[in-house]
């Protein structure tokens, strides 16, 4: 029996019981699912475990349940991936947010790059589209959405990864690395594409300079495609 999922803010790690007082939460399972005492939810903390959870008390201040199991999610994505990718529209980047959480993206890393189509960033708004993407797509753990870095501050923050830096002059990503599970960062730029000296920097610091086909793809298009090739 499938039962609803819910993300929670805080640890469950060890709980006997919970009292829900977050406000979006307790609307969306009292007044838009009607669920009442008896009924039985599941709870996500973001550490890739799933906790069942039967409802002993629900008003429009709190829920409170019991918990009455904790297992490992089977939803877990099978490699560590963080998508690198230059600051571009709201609109897109916001698509961009929402299908790699769904593909099962564990870190997303903006960039503002020296093509870069917008500076700014709205880190809260980005994680509220997250977490509803999560639920949306059942995954047990919420990606990590960073503060935009530097160009060349990617290299720091993908230390230890296998670095790939989408462009179209790339080799293919063969199929072993395509099916591999060893952590990668991948990294793709503004509709402008990298620039020489970027493409140079990334060579410097190890990246592999990768293709993603021979047509030229939308920066958006390109994030997913990438996040595609390795997750799925």
């Amino acid at each position: 029996m499938k039962f609803h999922r819910f993300f929670v803010k805080d640890s469950l790690a060890g709980a006997k019981h919970i009292l829900i007082k977050d406000a979006d939460l307790i609307h969306q399972v009292r007044n838009v699912l009607r669920m009442t005492v008896g009924g039985q939810i599941v709870l996500l903390d973001g550490t890739g475990r799933e906790y069942t959870a039967f409802i002993t008390d629900i008003n429009f201040r709190g829920i409170t349940c019991d918990i009455l199991k904790s297992v490992k999610s089977s939803t877990l994505p099978r490699r560590e991936i963080t998508l690198a990718f230059s600051l571009i529209k709201k609109d897109k980047m916001e698509w961009v947010l929402q299908k790699g959480t769904e593909l099962g993206v564990t870190r997303f890393l903006p960039f503002i790059s020296d093509r870069s189509e917008k500076k700014g960033f709205n880190r809260e708004r980005s994680l509220a589209i997250v977490k509803e993407a999560v639920e949306q797509s059942q995954r047990a753990s919420v990606p990590v959405v960073r503060e935009p870095v530097s160009f060349e501050e990617i290299f720091f923050e993908c230390r230890g990864m296998d670095i790939f830096l989408f462009n179209p002059k790339g080799q293919e990503v063969s199929t072993e690395t395509r099916e591999g599970e060893t952590s990668a960062c991948l990294v793709v730029g503004p509709e402008g594409g990298f620039t020489d000296q970027e493409i140079f920097i990334a060579k410097k610091q190890g990246a592999h300079i990768s293709s993603l086909g021979s047509g030229v793809l939308r920066a958006e298009t390109a994030a997913v495609v990438a996040s595609t090739i390795f997750l799925v």
